[in-house]
């Protein structure tokens, strides 16, 4: 990957100067063809290139940064419609035998042996001193088989950490086996459209799977696995597909949501996990960071909080209890959008901090930013500095997401109130804004969603949001926001009409009970 890019810099240079002789010119082709010759290509690499994609090197893979959209083009269709990625880069395994689940919580902080079968949460996995190996989506299919996806760029080490510890776990008798899944690719299909897309080429009731189920379903005559989760803040799926027909399934997606739903690349997922808030490890969390500092102290299981049992319990339940020494912070910006490892000051100029991850937001229109400060000063409304090109700019804390979030969360009702509490895949508690009284189970589906989507836009207070009991009240409440709203007016309405009008129609009045 490294000999890629000083390849790219060197013909930037050549090229810029006109001063490159031709053997020279042939030298850099032949150089920067070997270098993409050693990256790995997914399934689905031919049909990206045959679409426009722009290939670029990513964690030893060639995958594709955008295609003919612009990045904040596709960032807004997603919100607003639909995006298909192609994530195959990532890593699936499997972990079986009766010892599974006690042997995966030595290592991770997740109680997975409290989830029900067919579930998942996202977890961490720990080294000794309490840092952060990999963030990673777990799913228990049994009591005995754990679907899990760990990163592109954390595989090697991520399989060695793993490898290492369950040979150590059998040798004293221990009864687990993993499986690679290198068989298969996987898809990411997310935004509002991705439900009533996905229902055309499956029979299962997707109405009836919410956010981190997991199913082992047919979709397109295909054996997939099937969990619907993603990386993006929206609503989704991401589908585990037999390589050899996963070009015919992306294929198929984008055919019948007939356009709306659109190829996506690398660059507008990471433009849009920024915007939800969520974490990308290397830059937001590293192994030198806890899942406490991280603002992951959700995703620890109540019972590991209670029993420790993984990897730098000690460092961790510390902290629990005494608070970390920093924080993970969301930020707005003026000027320049800060980048990671932009320096974070106060009035002074004392160092406080520093930008992991920043950019301009397509959604919001405005710099955003994610970044550690010194406890105390990570509170909402704080303000200070950040560096970008040796010149300082006003910032403030502000809550994470910074779009709201949209997962299609299991509404649990208590004492005659909407409980709606969802954990967004990669990093960010959701408490939604789905409390209120029960009029109707139409109102138990409709008003959360409206609300995430009016607390969103500038102006509108939460006691404005109106209780809603039918798609046209709906629909008519979205067109009264619609002239405030920071997305594409008539899209946001229509594709949350779309998705209201599936969700109705789909759910039995029983999910609401």
């Amino acid at each position: 990957m490294r000999g890629l890019l000083a390849c790219a810099t060197l013909a930037r240079r050549a090229g810029a100067g006109g001063a490159a002789t031709s053997s020279a010119r042939r030298h850099l082709a032949g150089a920067a063809e070997a270098a993409e010759a050693e990256l790995k290509k997914t399934a689905l690499y031919d049909f990206h290139v045959a679409h426009g994609g722009k290939m670029v090197p990513f964690a030893g893979w060639s995958m594709p940064i955008q295609y003919k959209d612009t990045i904040m083009d596709s960032t807004l269709n997603c919100r607003a419609n639909g995006s298909l990625f192609d994530v195959s880069h990532m890593c699936g395994l499997s972990l079986q035998g009766r010892q599974a689940i006690p042997f995966l919580e030595s290592l991770v902080v997740a109680d997975v042996a409290a989830l029900k079968d067919g579930t998942g949460t996202l977890t961490v996995f720990t080294n000794d001193r309490g840092g952060a190996i990999d963030d990673s989506v777990v799913t228990k299919v049994t009591d005995q088989h754990i679907y899990l996806v760990v990163n592109a760029g954390c595989r090697d080490k991520d399989l060695a950490h793993i490898g290492e510890h369950m040979e150590a776990f059998n040798k004293k008798g221990g009864d687990v086996k993993w499986h690679i899944h290198d068989e298969r690719s996987l898809l990411a299909l997310q935004g509002p459209l991705a439900a009533p897309t996905l229902q055309l080429l499956t029979k299962e009731d997707l109405s009836k799977m919410y956010f981190s189920d997991f199913k082992m379903i047919d979709i397109n005559g295909y054996a997939c696995f099937l969990t619907r989760t993603g990386y993006t803040g929206e609503d989704g799926f991401e589908i585990s597909v037999p390589s050899e027909n996963a070009v015919d399934l992306a294929k198929a997606l984008l055919e019948k949501s007939e356009g709306k739903v659109r190829l996506t690349g690398l660059g507008a997922r990471d433009s849009l996990r920024l915007e939800a808030g969520l974490c990308l490890y290397g830059n937001d969390m590293e192994q030198h960071i806890t899942p406490v500092e991280a603002g992951l102290s959700w995703a620890i299981g109540k019972r590991r909080k209670a029993e420790g049992g993984f990897l730098g319990a000690d460092v961790i339940l510390k902290q629990l209890q005494e608070g970390p020494k920093i924080r993970r912070v969301g930020l707005f910006s003026q000027g320049p959008p800060p980048r990671s490892h932009s320096e974070i000051v106060s009035s002074s100029g004392e160092n406080i901090g520093e930008v992991t991850s920043g950019g301009f937001s397509p959604c919001l229109k405005k710099n955003i930013a994610m970044g550690y400060v010194k406890s105390g000063l990570h509170k909402a409304g704080t303000e200070f500095k950040v560096v970008v090109r040796g010149k300082s700019y006003d910032a403030v804390v502000t809550k994470m997401p910074f779009v709201p979030t949209n997962s299609l969360v299991q509404k649990r009702i208590t004492k005659g109130n909407v409980k709606n509490k969802s954990e967004n895949s990669h990093g960010v508690a959701d408490n939604g804004h789905g409390e209120g009284d029960v009029a109707s189970s139409s109102e138990c589906r409709l008003q959360p969603r409206l609300r995430r989507i009016c607390h969103g836009i500038p102006g509108i207070r939460k006691t404005a949001v109106p209780i809603v009991r039918s798609v046209p009240a709906a629909e008519a409440a979205l067109a009264s926001c619609d002239q405030a709203c920071w997305w594409p007016h008539r899209s946001v309405r229509q594709a949350t009409a779309i998705q209201i009008a599936f969700n109705m129609n789909a759910l039995p009045h029983a999910h609401c009970n």
